[in-house]
């Protein structure tokens, strides 16, 4: 099992490549000279190496707390040990199990990549959409405009949409989204950016 460590002012973590973080706290100690005076300088004293709490999330990821944020584990195993020659900007899970953070189930993917992976997995097989035919672009997009939002969105259509959400994409932007859910595309756009439906995270 191989393992890389970030060395910090207040710790040293050590992420394996299976996904376990561990962490050794650091205690300094300030020296003093003959007349009890503080030298400036502090001596440091490495605690024993325990592993880190790691929670899921409530989208289902393995998270720490560390480097005074929340990272995610599968983020933290991929960066290390998956190469990434394109630069690709997300991790998916190859199996699609979102707590398997073992190096040799993740991948770098683009944002489409991850989508169409969790559509062909059926991660998002709860969703539920709606296509709608319109006899002209025109007369799409003013329907789209001035449609009256008629019934609200469930809880987990409002993380679908903000995690899918990409702007002018074809499929993913807030005007296709809001046809899909039968909203209007202004209704679409303040839920993807978290101005309504705040209590859903």
């Amino acid at each position: 099992m191989r393992s890389y460590t970030l060395d910090t002012d207040m710790a040293i973590y050590r992420i394996t490549d299976d996904g376990q973080v561990f962490t050794r706290s650091k205690l300094k100690i300030p020296l003093v000279g003959k007349g009890m005076e503080f030298t400036g300088e502090f001596k440091e004293i490495l605690k024993e190496e325990k592993p880190l709490k790691i929670t899921v999330n409530n989208r289902g990821y393995a998270s720490v707390a560390m480097l005074k944020t929340t990272l995610m584990v599968h983020n933290l195993v991929a960066q290390e040990f998956c190469s990434n020659p394109d630069d690709k900007p997300e991790v998916n899970h190859i199996d699609g199990n979102k707590l398997n953070n073992h190096y040799s189930n993740l991948e770098w993917v683009t944002r489409a990549e991850n989508l169409k992976h969790a559509r062909d997995t059926g991660l998002n097989r709860n969703i539920r959409v709606k296509k709608h035919t319109y006899s002209s672009e025109e007369t799409r997009t003013k329907c789209l405009a001035n449609l009256v939002d008629k019934s609200a969105l469930t809880d987990d259509q409002v993380r679908y949409c903000r995690e899918v959400h990409i702007p002018r994409h074809k499929e993913f932007s807030s005007t296709a989204l809001a046809e899909q859910f039968g909203v209007s595309v202004a209704a679409m756009s303040k839920i993807v950016k978290g101005q309504t439906y705040s209590h859903v995270k």
